[in-house]
């Protein structure tokens, strides 16, 4: 029972130290395998290769779904995955534990906390694009990078 009190202490204060700053992330930097919210679907496709299902979500092999405006343009809105295939230009991925979370990117803009998962949220700079990562028992499950609607 001890060691048990000492984690949630020592959790506790990791949380309270951590939130003392906030990320600074560029929007560039907003990413899953170089390809950013606010790219052309084209990009996409050079880098993952041809989409298995297309739409208004192309879905490539590699488990990237990549989700595109309605205008028209063909611009991409969201990028997620569920799968190691893909890393942030941080080198943060799917299955990693989610202290890198703050080695690389320092304390969430925002975090939420459900029962069975938690979201950290990152904000550009220029606060047009948003990273979140959710986290089940520790580790990383998806990623998601998306323009921010004005």
């Amino acid at each position: 029972m001890r060691s048990n009190s000492w984690i949630a202490l020592t959790l506790g204060m990791f949380v309270v130290f951590s939130s003392l700053c906030f990320a600074a992330i560029p929007s560039s930097s907003i990413a899953l395998g170089d390809v950013r919210p606010g790219d052309n679907v084209k990009v996409a496709e050079y880098k993952f290769g041809v989409p298995k299902i297309q739409g208004d979500k192309f879905y490539f092999a590699n488990g990237v779904v990549v989700e595109v405006d309605k205008s028209g343009d063909s611009l991409i809105e969201e990028i997620n995955t569920k799968y190691s295939s893909v890393k942030t230009p941080a080198g943060v991925c799917v299955g990693m534990s989610e202290y890198v979370l703050n080695e690389h990117y320092g304390a969430a803009d925002d975090v939420e906390v459900e029962k069975f998962k938690t979201e950290y949220k990152y904000v550009s700079t220029d606060r047009t694009k948003k990273m979140t990562f959710t986290v089940v028992d520790g580790v990383i499950k998806k990623i998601e990078c998306e323009q921010r609607k004005s």
